[in-house]
């Protein structure tokens, strides 16, 4: 009942031009393979021919079964029976056909992977290209946010001082003639007081003067009545007088140079009140009423 399968062209060869019907090995199959997984690719290879020699076995206890089955003429059906060398021969091109598809599906695996690895790969790339794209448009966002609030920080300062703007200005130039009202009074009470000791100061000296020239009268009518007028000689003036008079002297300059002072400050409080005239009404009062006391000072030291 044995049979000798015939030589297939579909098989490969040697160098000698046997048929090698021996599946190939891993070494093989890894030349012809263009993967990258090396170890990957040669295990499942390794299942394949495992699996692929345990269908042959299988397939070789089937056909020795089927050999030593006995015949049943009379249930056989019209048809014309098959040799065993026919069924040997479907077994064969059955076998080389289930090995091709089995080769065919490893090899479509292994191009499936080589693509998944290149799509992984592109993925990777385009997630970290991503990433970084969403990373600098956070930071953009994140600036642009800075700016925001700084702008609405400035517009929310520049809301308040525009509301603000005109009763700060009001109080600091209330401010400020206060500070000018207190400054005039001042130098308006320590001008009062020099007037009022340059005064003593006069009525002293006039009052010495006085008594001075009585002295002097006295002089002279005694001059008069000891001698003719032939024989009479200048008395010179006492150092006290000249004195006096010096001191007079120097009172009027004072005198003059408070004047000048006076009206430097008239002259100051003119040019106050030509600038504040249009802001504060009650503060133009207030210099108007500073000129005209300054004024009245004045006329005083010139009487």
């Amino acid at each position: 009942m044995d049979s000798v399968v015939g030589d297939d062209v579909t098989l490969p060869v040697d160098i000698n031009g046997r048929t090698i019907c021996q599946v190939p090995d891993t070494k093989t199959i890894s030349h012809v393979s263009m993967s990258t997984n090396e170890t990957k690719r040669n295990r499942k290879l390794q299942m394949f021919t495992e699996k692929y020699c345990e269908a042959e076995k299988q397939k070789s206890r089937c056909a020795s079964t089927a050999r030593e089955a006995p015949s049943f003429p009379d249930k056989m059906s019209p048809i014309k029976a098959l040799t065993m060398k026919d069924y040997e021969n479907q077994i064969t091109a059955l076998k080389k056909e289930n090995f091709n598809l089995k080769l065919r599906i490893y090899f479509m695996e292994e191009r499936m992977q080589q693509k998944c690895d290149d799509s992984t790969e592109d993925i990777f790339k385009t997630n970290i290209e991503l990433k970084v794209e969403l990373e600098s448009m956070k930071r953009e966002m994140a600036e642009k946010q800075e700016l925001l609030v700084s702008a609405s920080k400035a517009l929310e300062s520049l809301a308040g001082r525009e509301s603000g703007e005109p009763q700060r200005l009001r109080e600091q130039a209330q401010r400020e003639m206060d500070a000018l009202r207190d400054a005039f009074h001042k130098r308006i009470a320590d001008l009062e007081q020099c007037l009022q000791t340059a005064e003593e100061e006069v009525e002293k000296m006039a009052a010495i003067a006085e008594q001075e020239k009585r002295k002097n009268i006295d002089m002279e009518k005694q001059l008069h009545a000891l001698g003719p007028p032939s024989t009479f000689t200048p008395v010179p003036v006492p150092s006290p007088v000249h004195d006096l008079q010096q001191a007079l002297q120097e009172k009027d300059n004072i005198i003059e140079q408070l004047k000048v002072t006076l009206k430097n400050q008239e002259a100051l409080i003119h040019q106050e009140k030509s600038a504040d005239q249009q802001t504060d009404a009650p503060s133009a009062d207030c210099v108007k009423q500073l000129s005209d006391l300054i004024a009245k000072k004045d006329q005083e030291l010139a009487v």
